[in-house]
């Protein structure tokens, strides 16, 4: 759980892989595609659900990464689940043109 990834208090769930490499990158543990902890959409729904009494009116989950535009084609049928069962969701992206037109 956290504050500091979107309004009120927020499940954060950091996705793996990400190809900017920015400079700066807050995450730098993220950038590789190997790493981290495989979790199926169904547990992060889970996760969310059983949580979802402490988001209030405010949070809910926030997807950081890494690029979580890497991981869509999973994470579009999670977010219809997500906002179905009332979470509010939020994804911290650097989006580039052909991924925007792609999600869209």
């Amino acid at each position: 759980m956290g504050t500091f990834d979107g309004p009120g208090l927020r499940l954060v769930v950091f996705l793996q892989g990400c190809p900017f490499r920015c400079l700066y990158c807050a995450n730098p543990d993220t950038i590789d595609v190997k790493g981290g902890t495989p979790t199926t959409p169904e547990e992060i729904l889970q996760m969310a659900i059983s949580q979802k009494a402490f988001f209030g009116k405010k949070g809910g989950i926030t997807f950081s990464g890494g690029e979580p535009t890497l991981q869509a084609e999973a994470l579009i049928p999670l977010f219809k689940e997500l906002k179905a069962n009332g979470i509010h969701i939020l994804s911290l992206i650097h989006i580039s043109e052909p991924t925007r037109h792609s999600l869209i």
